[in-house]
């Protein structure tokens, strides 16, 4: 099986642990293809990355800022940008 994971949690590696990073791996464990996406803020300056190991990938997609932003900022990056921001890079 294929899975999508959509998340706004700052996902930086494959070797991250918590909740959400535990379940995909146990998922690629047990044979299934994980892609995970993750947002990469504006204000991190850094280039979009795809990290692959095994059967879990990760994609860092540019977003606007999420974190730390005032509510306007925040509410137009989540509901006009994001869908079309990780829509265009699947």
């Amino acid at each position: 099986m294929q899975i999508l994971f959509l998340t706004l949690m700052k996902i930086t590696s494959l070797n991250d642990e918590g909740i959400y990073m535990d379940l995909m791996k146990c998922f690629a464990e047990n044979g299934n293809k994980v892609c995970v996406v993750s947002p990469l803020e504006k204000n991190e300056q850094k280039n979009e990355t795809l990290l692959s190991d095994g059967n879990i990938s990760l994609l860092r997609c540019r977003t606007g800022n999420l974190f730390g932003v005032g509510m306007i900022e925040k509410k137009v990056s989540l509901r006009c940008f994001l869908p079309f921001q990780y829509q265009k890079k699947l």
